[in-house]
């Protein structure tokens, strides 16, 4: 699934008439970069949520023949439902997936999706976040199990934990791509709300943990300045 609703409102001008899943880098929209990464990691199915400049996206999508995969849309027009709404909304979609892999459309990196996937699917886990040794005011509790354990915002104080256990931690940052298995959120209700909120509360009786990914490039672009990192390393490789 790769989540492109959002408003890109830390992009300002670059989103007012266009979605940030089309923004360009070096000529290329986001989402066709992140669409050609997953098919090159072996997805043939995937779910794109939709929401500011909705109809842009659709177009884009149909223009270019659905990139020759089976690309369905969950319309969010009517209401954004951040991160965990959107996932909920798209569930019965994936009635027939073992496992769904979420990616946001405004991270470019070199992880290997198929690797990372593949892992998880041979584990007992219910859901996988991929994280990062990265500066970040809020960062996720990792147990030294590589279990998620809590969260906290850094600048605030504000800290949420899953468990009362006395375990050692660490810290790291959340990276936009995590992975879980579709029976994980039956019988939660559909509502605006944060995937974070969702996994913290579900961490409680569920067994979710976190994959640390330190090596090669990840770019999470929320800034113009971002988009013109991205490019120069672009046109290196």
């Amino acid at each position: 699934m790769i989540l492109a609703a959002g408003l890109g409102s830390r992009l300002k001008e670059l989103t007012v008439t266009t979605p940030k899943a089309l923004i360009e880098i070096n000529g290329v929209p986001l989402l066709k970069i992140i669409i050609n990464k997953l098919k090159n990691n072996g997805f043939n199915h995937i779910v794109i949520n939709v929401h500011h400049h909705a109809e842009q996206i659709k177009a884009y999508l149909k223009d270019n023949s659905y990139f020759e995969t089976n690309i369905e849309i969950s319309d969010e027009k009517e209401q954004l439902l951040d991160t965990g709404g959107a996932i909920l909304k798209a569930l019965p979609l994936f009635a027939d997936s073992d496992a769904v892999l979420v990616h946001n459309v405004d991270i470019v990196s070199d992880v290997d999706l198929t690797k990372f996937y593949q892992s998880f699917l041979q584990s007992k886990m219910d859901a996988r976040l991929m994280c990062r040794n990265r500066e970040s005011n809020r960062k996720f509790l990792i147990s030294s199990s590589n279990r998620l354990i809590g969260w906290k915002n850094f600048q605030t104080g504000e800290i949420k934990m899953t468990d009362s256990t006395d375990e050692d931690y660490e810290a790291f940052s959340f990276s936009g791509i995590h992975i879980f298995r579709p029976q994980l959120f039956s019988g939660i209700a559909l509502k605006k709300c944060s995937i974070i909120d969702i996994y913290l509360q579900l961490a409680r009786s569920k067994r979710i943990d976190c994959k640390i990914i330190d090596d090669g490039y990840w770019f999470d672009l929320g800034k113009k300045e971002d988009f013109e990192k991205i490019s120069l390393l672009l046109k290196q490789h």
